[in-house]
């Protein structure tokens, strides 16, 4: 799970709790890696950090697991706004990876993890229940877009659902709901309902972006399917 910013407690001790069980008794390996991005000449990954082995049974356990992040101190970022600090879960490793994880080996099955927390210091404290509001607009800095499907008719969520009063071409600011991590990539499926043409979006920025509509027939409809994704 990448984490925005490999500044994110660098140089700190950090502590990883998590809840976990398995179909029968089976180790996973968590670790930590410090990614300095791409673009221009960043440092090279860091991983391994705090590696730790966790015996799972079948029953649910509370595991804690805390570990000193190195200081990123004389590394070098790179230029797309892309670098992180990831918290990783190793449930299987072959040869090429069995040294860096404690020689967990080849396994498979059935695991479940829950309420996995990272925070600053050596002690776990209980989960933070945020409210859905907060949580939706954390996310929504990563991910934004909506789901309408031409096939059932779904046109509620698409961003333009209107009537033209003429053929041509039309331009609309689409703000986003909360301002996004990075200007984002932007997806955008073919415009469906009656008479629609083509659309493309331009001018993107965190906080929103310009949609090109074009409508063939004078009382046609446009409803546009799209994705905005600032992901690391």
């Amino acid at each position: 799970q990448p984490i925005e910013s490999v500044r994110t407690f660098a140089g700190q001790t950090a502590t990883l709790s998590f809840w976990a069980k398995a179909d029968a008794s089976k180790n996973i390996v968590v670790e930590f890696v410090q990614s300095f991005g791409t673009g221009g000449s960043p440092s090279s990954t860091v991983d391994a950090i705090g590696v730790a082995t966790c015996a799972l049974t079948t029953s649910w356990q509370k595991f804690t697991i805390t570990a000193n992040i190195p200081s990123i101190s004389g590394k070098t970022l790179g230029t797309n706004n892309n670098d992180y600090l990831a918290s990783s879960f190793w449930f299987d490793a072959g040869s090429d990876f069995n040294a860096r994880i404690n020689s967990l080996g080849q396994q498979s099955g059935t695991f479940d993890i829950a309420q996995v927390q990272l925070e600053a210091g050596s002690v776990a404290t209980p989960f933070e229940m945020r409210p859905l509001g907060t949580e939706l607009a954390l996310c929504q800095r990563y991910y934004q877009g909506n789901k309408s499907d031409n096939t059932t008719g779904d046109y509620g969520n698409s961003i333009f659902r209107g009537q033209s009063s003429s053929t041509g071409n039309f331009h609309y600011w689409m703000p986003f709901s909360t301002i996004m991590r990075a200007v984002p990539t932007m997806n955008v499926g073919s415009p469906f309902y009656s008479n629609a043409g083509s659309a493309a979006f331009f001018n993107t920025t965190r906080h929103g972006a310009e949609i090109y509509i074009s409508v063939s027939l004078a009382g046609g409809y446009a409803a546009i399917p799209w994705r905005a994704s600032a992901e690391l």
